[in-house]
């Protein structure tokens, strides 16, 4: 993949080894309007989550909303800022959950 996209406005990180996590990532990629982006946690070395505020613990144990200047989101908060990212239907379910 090369070096790891931050997104200029939100990324969602999951778990790459996860199959639940990779085929509602693959829903979201479909998805997810230009300018965020969708990542899985094995592309990120432990500096660059750092440099997100998490740690290899935290993308083990959750998926993770981050967009720069923010704190991160965690788990369904995480899941329910993607979906308003998506923007129709999918914002107001997210909208709902947050």
């Amino acid at each position: 993949m090369g070096a790891p996209y931050f997104g200029a406005m939100g990324t969602l990180i999951y778990d790459g080894e996860c199959g639940l996590c990779t085929k509602s990532a693959k829903w979201v990629r479909n998805r997810l309007p230009a300018g965020h982006a969708i990542a899985p946690s094995q592309d990120y070395s432990d500096a660059d989550l750092a440099a997100m505020g998490l740690t290899r613990d935290d993308v083990e144990r959750a998926a993770w909303w981050y967009v720069p200047g923010d704190p991160p989101a965690e788990g369904a908060e995480a899941i329910s800022k993607t979906l308003v990212a998506i923007g129709g239907r999918s914002a107001v379910i997210g909208k709902l959950m947050w």
